[in-house]
């Protein structure tokens, strides 16, 4: 139940907010800017088709609202590119087509029609490529291998030498494995072909190295395919590779990986981190969609791919349309910073969706109560409660509260520091020493001025957020102002005297440089302010009253959002 005696704060409560907009920063709505991606995640194939309708759904009540919605064709388009496409077999046709192509030119080499053998197998290495980890996967010879060699030998016959190397060292990057079968290739072409694989483990200009490595959480001895050829195992495996196009896939089973592009371009070794579990449970052929063999590893896995596709998409937000054993469930997450997202809040849902059910799962999406929407109108607006505004305020209030007073600590500190600088003037032995002392006592003085008045001004703009509601000026705020007022007395004291001088008689003067006292005394008026504003919170308070109805606003909340590279606090709403 709703207190009766909970005044409106208006007045105070703006002159915080306007406070903090110059601190902090201006206040930005809790989803203005950020970015949104609807996600599928099943624990049986089949009833992709189904989460897929509740996903549109689900797309459709969010763009309504308003937010900003990363659609599914670009979704699957960017994570074909960061977490690899899906594997596509080579077509019969073409994979018959090289057998038959592939004994027509071993017939040329072997009876010296040179170029003859490299117009039929050159314009075909070049469509290898697209299908190079689909034709190679079978293990033993490769009919792929053994046609480029054949025509390294074609190069060879014909005397050009260094044709043959660079051919050679396709072969080694089309099948990075290659075995040499001794009845089909003489004795110059596998010879050059043991030179050039050794150049390349020795590195050099026109090589490379491949890492690819699986995470912590993946799991180990899955196949680490280059072109279709497993070239080691997980957790990892580091490989000497020609430079030029690569398709790397990490197998933990039976069904093909899908397929990561890697290009060497340059000498220096290539790095390729491949989330396997994911790799594995990913789909992009109509929508981004998640496919678990059963609920333990939907629910042990979900948070943590779902963290890797907010990054790859550049998301702040996802909802996961997630079914299970036949439930429905739409998941909230917040992507954060860790290497797991962070889940917000939950809702079951009941087919058919409706309107009823879109409003639920927004007010999950924008962080409220699943049950806020319960009992109103169409047309009414989702609003968190009045106790959960509080909560949010308090969290804020007590936040920049703890952020001020920590900074007041710090800044006597700083003070100190600038007094001990200031007295080294007078002792420095050369002239040198004596100007850098005087320059150090200056550089420091601005820093402690600045600090006190960011944390003045926080500890400030906090009060109007942390004081508890009271009928009229409770007598304990008069006590506290009482102390402000001595501060701003032993201020003007400081404001009044003259500090101690710094100086230094045998290389100047007496008196260069004072102590800070003035320093000191704006110190003082800066931490006496939040003591003033207590009593002065609660004279506005009971000037402007109760709202209608006693209660204080509801539409009232804070946020803090903290990043790498700074933070914003937003408070809103009827102040």
């Amino acid at each position: 139940m709703q207190s009766d005696r909970a005044p409106s704060r208006p007045l105070a409560r703006c002159a915080a907010h306007l406070i903090l907009l110059c601190v902090v920063g201006a206040p930005t709505p809790a989803h203005a800017q950020e970015r949104w991606v609807v996600l599928t995640a099943v624990t049986d194939p089949a009833e992709l088709p189904r989460a897929n309708a509740i996903a549109q759904h689900v797309s459709a009540a969010l763009e309504a609202a308003g937010d900003v919605l990363v659609g599914p064709e670009h979704a699957s388009a960017v994570l074909d590119s960061e977490m690899g496409r899906p594997f596509v077999d080579a077509p019969t046709e073409f994979a018959a087509h090289l057998t038959e192509v592939s004994q027509r030119v071993l017939d040329d080499v072997a009876f010296g029609r040179n170029q003859r053998a490299m117009d039929a197998g050159e314009p075909l290495l070049a469509e290898i490529d697209v299908h190079a980890a689909a034709l190679s996967r079978a293990e033993g010879p490769s009919t792929i291998g053994n046609l480029c060699l054949f025509l390294v030998r074609a190069e060879l016959q014909a005397h050009h030498a260094d044709r043959a190397r660079e051919r050679a060292r396709t072969c080694l990057r089309l099948v990075p494995d290659l075995a040499v079968d001794e009845s089909l290739h003489p004795r110059s072409v596998r010879e050059l072909l043991a030179r050039v694989r050794q150049e390349i483990a020795a590195g050099g200009a026109s090589s490379s190295s491949l890492s690819v490595q699986a995470s912590a959480t993946d799991p180990e001895g899955c196949a680490i395919r280059i072109n279709g050829r497993v070239m080691g195992r997980t957790r990892g495996a580091t490989v000497a590779l020609p430079l030029g196009r690569y398709a790397v896939q990490v197998e933990c089973g039976t069904d093909p990986g899908r397929v990561f592009a890697v290009e060497l371009a340059t000498p220096d070794p290539v790095p390729l981190a491949v989330p396997v579990e994911l790799a594995a449970a990913l789909t992009t052929d109509d929508g981004v969609a998640l496919s678990y063999g059963s609920v333990g590893q939907l629910d042990a896995a979900l948070a943590r791919h779902v963290a890797l596709i907010a990054r790859a998409l550049d998301v702040q937000r996802v909802l996961v349309v997630a079914i299970a054993t036949g439930d429905v469930t739409v998941r909230a997450f917040e992507r954060g910073e860790g290497m797991v997202a962070s889940l917000s809040g939950t809702v079951p849902v009941v087919e058919p969706v409706d309107d009823a059910a879109s409003r639920r799962v927004l007010d999950v999406a924008h962080g409220a109560s699943p049950d806020a929407s319960d009992g109103r109108d169409d047309g009414d607006e989702a609003a968190p409660s009045a106790a959960q505004a509080d909560v949010g305020l308090a969290i804020a209030g007590g936040s920049v509260l703890g952020l001020g007073l920590l900074g007041m600590g710090m800044d006597w500190y700083l003070w100190s520091e600038a007094r001990a600088r200031g007295a080294a003037i007078p002792r420095a032995p050369t002239t040198g020493e004596f100007v850098a002392a005087q320059r150090s006592f200056d550089d420091w003085l601005p820093v402690v001025g600045l600090v006190g008045a960011v944390s003045g001004a926080l500890a400030t703009a906090a009060m109007p957020l942390v004081l508890p509601d009271e009928d009229g000026v409770p007598w304990w705020s008069w006590l506290v102002g009482g102390v402000g007022l001595a501060a701003v007395g032993v201020a003007s004291y400081f404001f009044a005297t003259d500090g101690e001088c710094y100086g230094n008689t045998a290389l100047m003067s007496a008196c260069t440089r004072r102590a800070p006292n003035a320093l000191a005394g704006a110190l003082l008026l800066e931490q006496a302010a939040p003591l003033l504003a207590v009593p002065i919170t609660y004279l506005i308070r009971a000037a402007i009253g109760p709202t209608q109805g006693g209660a204080r606003a509801a539409d009232t909340g804070a946020s803090l959002d903290l990043g790498p590279s700074g933070g914003t606090l937003s408070v809103t709403g009827n102040f």
